[in-house]
This record gives C-alpha cells, sequence and structure tokens, in this order.
C-alpha cells in the first residue's frame, strides 16, 4: 500500500509505503478524516487474489501518522467467520465536527460510525425497514436455510457437512448460490460460472 507525495514538482514520481503494522498490503478503499489529513482509514483484505478480510476478521485500521502505525478498530464487527470484500466506493467518511466512518461489504451490510469515538454498527435491518419511512419490505425479510456441502466444497470452504445460509428475499436456487458464494467467497467458480451464473 503506498501514497504518492503531494509535494510539487512530484506529481506522483515519487511513493511512499504506508503499509506500516497492517496486516496485509492489499486493500481497495482508504479515507481521510475530514478534519485531520494525516489520520486514514483502510480495510485491508487477504491478496489481490483472495478478495475476503484477513484471518475472516472485519477490521477497520485506523492510522494516526499517515499510516506509518495502524490500529485496529473491531468494536461492532464480526471477529471471525466472515469473508466479505470492501470495495473501492463503498467506504466514505463525513463531514460533521465528530466525522463519521461508513461502509458497505459485499455481503450486503452497511457499517456506520456516527462518529470516530463509538463502535462501529451493523445498520442492515434498520435500512431495510426505515427508508422512505415504510415499514419493513416482505421482500427483504430475511431467511437462513441449512445447506448440506458435497466433501471437495466442505474442504474448500474449512466447514462440516451442514453449513447455515442468510440471504433476504424468496428462496430460489440463484439466491441461495448467491448467498453462499457471499458467505463463503473462496466457493466462487466452483458452483457455477461467474459470467453466465450457470451451475
Amino acid at each position: 500500500m503506498y501514497e504518492s507525495s503531494s509535494v510539487p514538482p512530484n506529481a506522483g514520481d515519487l511513493w511512499t509505503n504506508i503499509s506500516g503494522n497492517l496486516p496485509t498490503d492489499f486493500g481497495f478503499p482508504i479515507a481521510v478524516h475530514a478534519h485531520e489529513p494525516e489520520t486514514i482509514y483502510v480495510v485491508p483484505i487477504k491478496s489481490d487474489s483472495e478478495h475476503f478480510v484477513h484471518e475472516g476478521k472485519l477490521r477497520v485500521f485506523r492510522s494516526r501518522t499517515g499510516g506509518m502505525e495502524w490500529e485496529p478498530l473491531t468494536n461492532g464487527l464480526p471477529q471471525r467467520d466472515c469473508y466479505v470484500n470492501v470495495l473501492r466506493d463503498a467506504m466514505a467518511t463525513d463531514t460533521l465536527d465528530e466525522c463519521g466512518i461508513y461502509f458497505g461489504t459485499t455481503g450486503g451490510q452497511v457499517y456506520v460510525s456516527p462518529e470516530q469515538r463509538r463502535p462501529l454498527e451493523s445498520h442492515r435491518s434498520r435500512l431495510a425497514t426505515c427508508a422512505f419511512g415504510r415499514g419493513p419490505n416482505p421482500a427483504m425479510t430475511k431467511h437462513s436455510i441449512r445447506v448440506v456441502m458435497p466433501y471437495h466444497l466442505q474442504t474448500l470452504a474449512q466447514v462440516g457437512s451442514e453449513v447455515l445460509v442468510e440471504f433476504d428475499g424468496p428462496a430460489t436456487p440463484d439466491s441461495i448460490l448467491d448467498a453462499i458464494e457471499s458467505q463463503y467467497p473462496m466457493l466462487r467458480g466452483t458452483i457455477r460460472d461467474q459470467v453466465t451464473k450457470k451451475r
């Protein structure tokens, strides 16, 4: 992970490694505090080829030194069996006095820290039930289903013979496969073709 020096006339010719003590040096978004330019946030993922968070722990890392030293922020975030990613346009900060952090995952969760001292919290259910002031949308009802995994998929996903998969909306073969691939990203491409979505 590198940043370009902003000192003219550099124009991006010089780059500084800011990986510091991060668990990996790969991740998509970097967000900057609205009032403290040396305070930055990142969600590292395992690697360029494995697009999910390191060790199955969803952590936002914060640096107050422009990337030289990092600390993990974990309050309110799942710290085991979490295999999601945070993409380039899915993380932001606001410009309020108490700068908040916001990000969404490939699993469909949205996490919000209204101010930097408070824990990040999942607002998936609140967004589903309060959008536009309406009641809950039946099509967005959360379901779970127990799936029996073939042995070779158990090995890839490092799970037992049965897993509990959660998904929104009606239960269809596609929605269940979407949920399995979201919950176990290492299985993408093993159950169905990623372009045609055919099994």
